[in-house]
């Protein structure tokens, strides 16, 4: 489970978007491929979201689904010249 915080450590509301969820769930699984490399998929959920703050994750993903594209073939790359 992941959230904002304060800095006192409580759960707050995203900086920039009053309206983003509370609290999400990422799921990180890793699927063996046999002789190729290992797939990393990556899935985020809001946590009983109130409506509007549904709305805003599901008006977010495509973006977020491009940065994470966009980062994990950055680390693709740097892989590759190790």
């Amino acid at each position: 489970m992941q959230s904002f915080a304060n800095s006192e450590g409580s759960v707050a509301p995203h900086p920039m978007a009053p309206n983003w969820p509370h609290a999400m769930l990422s799921t990180t699984k890793h699927q063996d491929m046999g002789d190729g490399p290992t797939r990393l998929s990556v899935t985020w959920a809001p946590v009983d979201p109130a409506p509007e703050e549904a709305a805003t994750f599901e008006g977010a993903c495509a973006g977020m689904m491009g940065g994470w594209d966009h980062m994990f073939g950055q680390i693709e790359a740097c892989l590759a010249t190790l």
